[in-house]
């Protein structure tokens, strides 16, 4: 059996853009209700004959929560898990197969995790992610493979989990 192998170690702007691939729908819906909201505060505060403050002011906030604090809040919380799971921070180490992806553990064993236990894979800014489920994702730095290796890994994604 050919194995691919990979290793390395997750830094904090992977982390955050992985984080941001997974929970796209949810901050879609919310930040589609927000922009909603800010665009009906600012509808209201232009509607009338003379420009009410009230909503002109709603209007102001919906917007900067929207383009300047979402992002702020969303980093944090990132760089806060980052900091607070010291297993983030540990070496990455195995390799994929015809059986599954194998990680080795703190006594350096191999455990698999089977093929079919996944449901799906991206490849996306430099990431590969191999969802376990839609929220929850083993990420895989396309750095953690040489050329070769990451072509043949994305190769038997295809053919285990489909494009």
């Amino acid at each position: 059996m050919n194995s691919t192998p990979y290793q390395g170690t997750i830094t904090l702007d992977e982390y955050v853009t992985a984080q941001k691939i997974l929970s796209f729908r949810r901050r879609l819906w919310y930040r589609g209700i927000i922009a909603l909201a800010g665009l009906y505060c600012l509808y209201r505060a232009l509607s009338a004959e003379q420009i009410d403050f009230f909503y002109g002011s709603l209007a102001v906030y919906f917007i900067v929560v929207l383009l300047v604090l979402s992002p702020i809040i969303f980093r944090r919380r990132c760089r806060k898990q980052y900091t607070s799971y010291k297993r983030i921070h540990d070496e990455i180490k195995g390799y994929m197969d015809e059986e599954g992806i194998y990680t080795y553990d703190d006594r350096d064993q191999p455990a698999l995790t089977n093929w079919s236990r996944f449901i799906k894979f991206q490849s996306k800014d430099g990431l590969l992610l191999i969802h376990l489920n839609e929220l929850l994702a083993i990420i895989l730095p396309h750095r953690f493979f040489n050329e070769p290796d990451l072509a043949s890994a994305q190769e038997l994604l295809a053919k285990k989990l489909g494009k």
